[in-house]
């Protein structure tokens, strides 16, 4: 019996860290939420320095979470078909009210935003997105 309780005694004082498939899970689950996110948005409303933005918790973000603001600049050819989409950054806003297919954030820049202009994640290249 006292080989047993010294064995257990040094049982309990060991730390293990997560099992493989606790990390393998939370791996998953962080990838999952970065691929929500890998989306383009469009500036829905603009009230002031108040801007609503058609990201929302459905595509992974919470209160908290910073915002891009592009202003989209058509490339044309002579005649006048447009060949290209580039996106000027013009802003970022913190998204302040957050519910499940929309945003708002306040916006402290000085340049006019307006309605349709695209919007990403922060930490995303929105020349890589479709």
């Amino acid at each position: 019996m006292k080989a047993i309780t010294k064995i257990d005694e040094k049982v309990k004082m060991i730390e293990l860290g997560p099992g493989a498939r606790t990390v393998n899970a939370e791996s998953a689950a962080a990838a999952g939420a970065t691929a929500l996110r890998n989306i383009k948005g469009v500036v829905k409303l603009v009230e002031g320095k108040e801007i609503w933005v058609s990201l929302g918790a459905n595509n992974g973000f919470a209160k908290g979470d910073k915002v891009k603001i592009y202003k989209p600049i058509e490339k044309k050819n002579k005649k006048g078909e447009v060949i290209a989409t580039t996106y000027e950054m013009v802003g970022e806003i913190t998204l302040t009210k957050v519910q499940k297919d929309k945003s708002m954030g306040e916006y402290a820049g000085s340049t006019q935003i307006s309605e349709d202009w695209a919007v990403t994640d922060a930490a995303v290249d929105i020349e890589k997105l479709d």
